[in-house]
């Protein structure tokens, strides 16, 4: 019984949101035809079907010849201005490329410098450890 309730109650649901959902796409197709015509019959209409005369539209075409132009200039110099930052990176960039290398070279200089370091007082200490030895020998084998 509590199952076909609720089978009932979202039917009805789901029925009311339909409906909504109807009307609400028929206020707004309703809107969008009363600004439609709103648009096209407006008092400003005259202005958009005048003829124009060749000078008003030779005026319009330098207009937009020099807008044209002034973003061209502008797209150019932002060009040389990211081709000198560019070149100057590219120094950046080389010089450290040449410290990275100058500084590979050393560490692998130091670490075989170091190597060559330890394997020296290796010996070293073995050898006055054995030396250290012998005397201990010598001074036990003697008492």
């Amino acid at each position: 019984m509590l199952q076909k309730k609720q089978k009932n109650y979202n039917n009805d649901v789901f029925i009311l949101e339909t409906a909504w959902r109807k009307a609400s796409l028929a206020c707004k197709l309703s809107i969008d035809w009363l600004e439609k015509d709103d648009w096209l019959n407006s008092e400003d209409m005259w202005i958009r079907h005048r003829k124009m005369s060749k000078e008003s539209l030779t005026q319009t075409s330098c207009g937009i010849t020099e807008s044209l132009m002034s973003i061209s200039r502008m797209m150019a110099h932002t060009l040389v201005g990211g081709l000198a930052k560019f070149k100057a990176m590219t120094g950046t960039i080389q010089l450290g490329r040449k410290l990275i290398i100058i500084y590979n070279g050393k560490m692998a200089c130091d670490v075989l410098l170091l190597t060559e370091q330890t394997i020296k007082a290796t010996t070293h200490l073995c050898y006055f450890v054995g030396v250290i030895r012998y005397f201990y020998s010598i001074t036990f084998f003697c008492c």
